[in-house]
């Protein structure tokens, strides 16, 4: 099968704006669209954009047509499946159960609607015959799928870390560069294919599930490492490995300044530049007056900075009013109000930040699934001024995460928090960013939960008491950068002598700054 993205779209329209061309389906906006990838066993595929309503049927070629896309597959049915978008979310709906049907390893029985979610492997079997599809949550146009013949006399094939992904035309090229960081292993033992871990805090995913260490895999089963889909076919890998970076966070900050005169300036942060990628946690460190609340200030586009911050490809600043709901900040103090339930707080967080196109039904199932995500439902009832301070604060994480924002940031989300709830929150957490969200985190305790991140900002106050970004990247890597092992004395290292640190942030500014050129050079 093949068959150019280009020409699956052709009901979309052009519609021209401020000077800018952008691409609507069935109106909806091309940051909108779903990606649906159909896989046959040879590992050839033809990938589908998804407006608000599919239909999937067999036809006789490949093709989407007013939302209907027609397979060239003799066993499907007319239709086998639907998939439609409400709010944020993405449903199936199976219509034929004639055909064995899975989403990821689980059978599909009923044609009750079942929630889709980024990287969702769907198979329909007819006896040894099968069809496979690969739904993902952003169209990509660009994106093509790149196969990996698998030998088992081969030696192991070694996946390295998005870090070095960004530098590389491929993800399956070895490479030996020190700063390489190797993520995953696909080896054959026994005559069987096994993915390994060498990265756990990162996690691999197999159909849906994170392993613990390794997994055997089998034909079809849809491997997640990082940003990239990896489907195993016999003998073969075939893979999309630009398929994340388009849903990126990339900060290019020039100069952070206020106003403290009608002639003065005062610059708070200068020449910070990073991407981040979605599954991360991500932790920023920084002493007193580093810039650290001025930073995610600057980065959620509340407080605007000449800078340039893209959130999936999109301009925060430009396109405000539409990306404040895809980000979600939640400040140190909460704003609760104490008389009200649990229940009515949730609620009216829910009805300001989900889609007017949420039903009142739709809007109470996604308070009751935050509610037990957060282990407060059996607490709905309760009134806020009763609830205790761990509570409290994942209640006030619950009224940002309602609205489902692509990056979540939180100002010292563990303050007052002993060490084991402190922990339980972060490990909340941790099981958002693996749901493929972006989650920056400001502590003061950093070491008690640093095991659970995955990289880390250090910003530091230059000798102009201007922040500068002193490093970022893995923890294992600051750790060498700065030579020291806790994380509190990293922060030591570049506070002053008169805050009891050891006055280096010049030194450690000028080092990383060292390091990236060196980086870069490196992959030219």
């Amino acid at each position: 099968m093949s068959e150019s993205v280009t020409e699956a779209l052709a009901e979309e329209v052009s519609v021209r704006k401020k000077g800018e061309t952008t691409t609507t389906y069935n109106d909806t906006s091309i940051a909108d669209l779903a990606k649906l990838t159909a896989l046959n066993a040879r590992g050839d595929h033809v990938q589908f954009s998804l407006g608000g309503r599919t239909e999937v049927r067999r036809g006789d070629t490949a093709a989407i047509v007013n939302g209907v896309l027609t397979l060239d597959c003799e066993f499907l049915g007319e239709p086998q499946f639907k998939i439609r978008r409400v709010g944020k979310r993405w449903l199936f709906e199976l219509c034929d159960l004639s055909n064995r049907t899975f989403i990821n390893a689980k059978p599909i029985l009923s044609s009750d609607p079942i929630d889709l979610t980024d990287g969702c492997l769907i198979r329909v079997f007819s006896g040894q015959a099968s069809q496979v599809f690969v739904f993902e949550t952003s169209y990509d146009e660009h994106v093509e799928w790149k196969s990996h013949l698998l030998r088992r006399d081969r030696k192991p094939l070694t996946v390295y870390s998005s870090e070095a992904l960004r530098q590389m035309s491929s993800a399956l090229v070895e490479r030996k560069d020190k700063e390489d960081y190797p993520h995953a292993v696909f080896m054959n033992e026994g005559g069987k294919w096994v993915v390994k871990d060498v990265n756990i805090d990162r996690g691999i995913y197999v159909n849906g599930v994170k392993i613990t260490s390794s997994a055997v895999i089998t034909r079809y089963d849809v491997i997640r490492i990082g940003s990239t889909t990896f489907v195993y076919l016999p003998g073969r890998l075939v893979y999309n490995l630009a398929s994340g970076f388009r849903k990126n966070l990339i900060i290019s900050i020039a100069e952070r300044n206020v106003n403290i005169s009608f002639t003065k300036k005062k610059t708070l942060l200068k020449d910070i530049s990073l991407t981040i990628e979605p599954g991360q946690l991500v932790m920023l460190l920084g002493g007193s007056g580093a810039g650290k609340t001025t930073f995610i200030n600057a980065v959620s586009g509340y407080e605007p900075a000449d800078a340039k911050v893209l959130n999936g490809g999109v301009d925060v600043y430009e396109n405000y009013k539409q990306m404040k709901y895809e980000i979600g900040v939640v400040p140190q103090q909460d704003l609760l109000r104490g008389t009200d339930t649990v229940y009515m707080t949730l609620l009216n967080s829910a009805e300001l930040r989900l889609p007017t196109s949420y039903t009142d039904k739709e809007i109470k199932e996604r308070v009751d699934a935050v509610l037990n995500e957060f282990g407060l439902y059996a607490s709905r009832n309760n009134l806020v001024k009763n609830m205790s301070g761990g509570q409290r604060k994942r209640l006030s994480i619950a009224c940002e995460y309602i609205g489902d924002p692509s990056l979540f940031i939180l100002d010292e989300p563990d303050s007052g928090l002993d060490g084991v709830i402190a922990r339980e929150l972060v490990e909340r957490l941790r099981r958002i960013a693996d749901s493929g969200k972006i989650v920056i985190v400001i502590t003061h305790t950093p070491d008690r939960v640093i095991d659970l991140f995955d990289h880390i900002i250090v910003l530091a106050k230059d000798s102009n008491h201007i922040g500068r970004l002193a490093y970022y990247g893995t923890v294992d890597g600051a750790r060498k950068f700065f030579g020291k092992k806790k994380m509190e004395d990293i922060v030591k290292v570049i506070n002053s002598k008169e805050e009891g640190g050891e006055g280096r942030a010049d030194e450690m500014i000028e080092k990383y700054q060292e390091l990236r050129k060196s980086q870069d050079s490196s992959h030219d």
